[in-house]
């Protein structure tokens, strides 16, 4: 697995790390290291690079040189902003980077976003919806999104209360 850092994978990795269950994770995320690392069953792989104090992860070329070595089952992703009918937006060009490296080299991203980040532009689109498998959410997508994201091939997870439980169920599939 790779999992993003931001607070919405911090709470997938706490979930993850309560599992018990035995994987390997690959990170550029400084909390989401010292998350996993708590846990015996878990094998955290960490990313280094240069260390970006506003995202807590590790991001530049050596980071990104590390990432292109990587290739993972799923990757789980969140984001600035979030646009069915596009993809994914980002404010830090470090981050954006990273998230294209490993998103090609998956077999499967999952997006966990919140309601705040749907319609939203950042800085720089960081993903393509057609690169977007799945879709874990806190609130059901409106009709035409749904319609959207089906027709890109987008399978869709909702309400918040089952995103850690479906999180957790697609690592025990991979």
């Amino acid at each position: 697995l790779y999992i993003d850092g931001s607070t919405t994978c911090l709470e997938l990795a706490k979930a993850l790390a309560a599992s018990g269950k035995s994987f390997t994770v690959v990170t550029n995320s400084m909390l989401i290291l010292m998350e996993l690392g708590r846990s015996k069953a878990i094998n955290v792989v960490g990313l280094g690079g240069d260390f970006d104090p506003d995202s807590l992860s590790f991001v530049g070329p050596a980071c990104e040189d590390a990432a292109s070595k990587y290739f993972v089952d799923i990757a789980f992703f969140s984001t600035k902003g979030f646009i069915p009918d596009e993809g994914t937006f980002e404010s830090a060009a470090g981050n954006f980077r990273i998230k294209q490296t490993i998103a090609k080299q998956s077999k499967a991203v999952a997006l966990l976003v919140d309601d705040t980040k749907f319609g939203q532009r950042a800085l720089r689109k960081a993903l393509d919806i057609s690169q977007i498998k799945i879709l874990i959410s806190d609130r059901r997508p409106g009709k035409d999104e749904l319609e959207s994201l089906a027709a890109h091939g987008c399978k869709t997870i909702f309400p918040a209360k089952d995103t850690q439980c479906e999180a957790a169920a697609l690592t025990k599939r991979g």
